[in-house]
């Protein structure tokens, strides 16, 4: 999986847990700090913590990342890595990755449906 195919898979994690943050939570939120801390972005880092230690006090509510990519948040994250939500152009390891991973991955890429 190159850098361009991991922030989108970023960026999708993070979007699943806006969606769904009941299930497979903390897997998620794992995921997505092991992935930002790899991508060297302090600000992902920062607002996955942050939201980590707010999840130990109850408060779990997956809109926390609906922010702007600068503020550690998935909106115009596609300026990051100009990729499509798609699944079937991408690699081996993205695909394995997704279906590993995101509790909703048809929520997510639009050729879901088509793979």
């Amino acid at each position: 999986m190159n850098r361009n195919e991991e922030l989108l898979l970023l960026q999708l994690i993070l979007e699943d847990i806006r969606g769904n943050w009941g299930d497979q939570l903390n897997r998620r939120v794992n995921k997505a700090l092991e992935l930002a801390t790899k991508l060297e972005l302090p600000q992902f880092i920062k607002s996955i913590n942050y939201y980590k230690g707010q999840c130990k006090y109850g408060e779990r509510d997956g809109r926390f990342f609906r922010e702007h990519q600068e503020y550690g948040g998935y909106i115009d994250m596609k300026d990051l890595h100009g990729l499509d939500n798609t699944i079937r152009d991408k690699s081996d390891s993205f695909k394995a990755a997704v279906i590993d991973i995101l509790t909703f991955p048809e929520n997510r890429l639009k050729d879901w449906e088509e793979q």
